[in-house]
């Protein structure tokens, strides 16, 4: 009769320890390099084109453009961050850009936010890309 402990011993001696098994083969894994992954995300340009302003990108390498949800996301906002600059030419540009004239907006200099009424995240992202940021 073996007992619990015996057991256990018994199995740390039989273990045998391999060496470890490449699961994915080096022909599975792509190398070729792009512009774009499969994600949308993209580097940013080595020249951006000259803006009064600078958008600077997040931890994570990607555009500080968000939506918040208010009101039991009943109403949606596109706010943009981290920007430096003349917000408000930035502002001017997207309403000409977006053709979003009628919208209401909010900048904050302060804190180097844009808030626009309404879901323009991914224009907004698009049109930042365009601008090498």
């Amino acid at each position: 009769v073996v007992t619990g402990f015996m057991a256990v011993n018994l199995l740390k001696k039989n273990l045998k320890w391999n060496i470890p098994v490449r699961l994915l083969s080096s022909n599975s894994v792509s190398t070729e390099s792009s512009d774009s992954m499969s994600s949308g995300w993209k580097p940013p340009s080595e020249s951006p084109q000259p803006v009064p302003f600078l958008i600077r990108r997040s931890n994570f390498n990607n555009l500080p453009v968000y939506l918040d949800y208010k009101n039991g996301r009943t109403r949606v906002f596109t706010v943009i961050k981290n920007i430096e600059g003349d917000i408000e030419s930035l502002e001017k540009i997207l309403r000409l850009r977006l053709k979003i004239p009628n919208v209401l907006s909010r900048v904050d200099n302060f804190t180097g936010q844009i808030i626009l009424n309404g879901n323009f995240r991914n224009d907004t992202k698009l049109f930042l890309r365009t601008l090498g940021f």
